[in-house]
């Protein structure tokens, strides 16, 4: 009996802590939440607590990001970030995403750094940037990723950045928490206050040369921006080409928030939220959309050249259903059809040859 009353208890344990080392952001319960201004400012990490406004007084521009077409300041590494969370784009509150454009000059580094609640997807724009994470048996996972590559930087492990090209170059990142937090090392060992006895001793250095350390990363000495920053790993990424008018048709992911971020070209983009009111606009070079979890969007190259977007999905399998043919080349009794979408016999059976999925790649 009691044998058995402990092997209850570690499952228990196991139940619970499992579910904690599988937690990512709460799923929303709501389509959205754009903050409610009148509540004024509050804290990244308290965001999904905020109040949303009316969804009704929502508009199109509140899920489009123009703010990233440039990069920020560059430190003394080299580094510009850009990171955006709500308290900068509330249009991705609740919805368990963020993401950041990272600028290097040659020879520029983002120095060894980790986020402790997300997985990173990072996708060269331009440049050719040395990129690798360590994992916990202490292995080095590094190359160089040039122009249209992606690498993934697991939750939680230490990772790190450098321009070995001969032009400067820009990184998109998407990380799967609209709260990521960020830690970078060299700052949070010898500008946080901890004891110089143990620094000595962790690394082998003297009281000079720690004190020297202490003086380069003393945070009185920063100005940081006000933010907190596969498989198994929680999210997934996608590169969609579109020729001149063509399109992406009306789809939904079942289990992800998408952030869509055009490389190149001019995309009319929307969604649809389930009052069925419609959120759309051209995004253009350099912009980002989101897409919330689970509702109806679409995407059209209205431009005179053809586009590339690159999107992130903060799931490993957000799942595809895309309407034409889920509606037409599923199989749905053809009387419901008829009723459902006013369509005749032989027009439901021209719908049905097109979106066949033995004649559909």
């Amino acid at each position: 009996m009691v044998e058995k009353s402990w092997v209850l208890i570690v499952l228990m344990v196991f139940i619970m802590h499992g579910d904690e080392s599988l937690a990512s952001d709460p799923d929303p319960i709501q389509d959205f939440c754009i903050p409610n201004p009148k509540f004024g400012y509050i804290k990244t990490a308290h965001l999904s607590i905020l109040p949303c406004k009316n969804s009704s007084e929502a508009t199109t521009d509140d899920f489009v990001f123009s703010g990233l077409k440039s990069s920020g300041n560059f430190t003394d590494t080299g580094l510009a970030t850009f990171p955006v969370n709500p308290t900068i784009f509330p249009g991705i509150n609740t919805l368990g995403i963020s993401f950041v454009r990272a600028d290097l000059k040659v020879g520029g580094i983002n120095p060894p750094h980790f986020h402790p609640r997300a997985t990173e997807i990072a996708y060269v724009v331009q440049g050719s940037v040395y990129s690798g994470f360590v994992d916990s048996n202490n292995r080095v996972f590094s190359r160089v990723i040039e122009q249209g590559e992606v690498m993934v930087f697991p939750k939680g492990l230490l990772h790190f950045q450098m321009n070995v090209g001969e032009k400067p170059s820009t990184i998109f990142a998407c990380l799967n928490s609209q709260n990521p937090g960020l830690q970078k090392i060299p700052s949070a060992i010898f500008g946080s206050g901890i004891k110089e006895e143990l620094l000595e001793k962790a690394f082998g250095l003297n009281h000079k040369q720690i004190g020297t350390m202490r003086r380069r990363f003393d945070p009185k000495t920063f100005l940081f921006l006000n933010f907190q920053w596969i498989n198994t790993l929680g999210i997934s990424f996608v590169r969609a080409d579109l020729k001149v008018g063509g399109i992406n048709p009306p789809h939904f992911h079942p289990r992800a928030t998408e952030i869509a971020y055009v490389v190149q070209g001019s995309v009319y983009s929307g969604f649809v939220d389930s009052n069925n009111r419609v959120f759309s606009r051209v995004i253009e070079q350099g912009e980002v959309m989101v897409f919330p979890k689970g509702l109806l969007h679409f995407q059209m190259n209205v431009g005179e050249k053809p586009s590339t977007i690159f999107a992130c999905l903060n799931s490993q399998n957000p799942g595809l259903q895309k309407i034409p043919s889920a509606i037409f080349g599923s199989g749905i009794k053809e009387e419901l059809l008829e009723k459902a979408f006013g369509l005749n016999h032989k027009q439901i059976g021209t719908m049905r040859r097109r979106f066949d999925p033995k004649t559909v790649n």
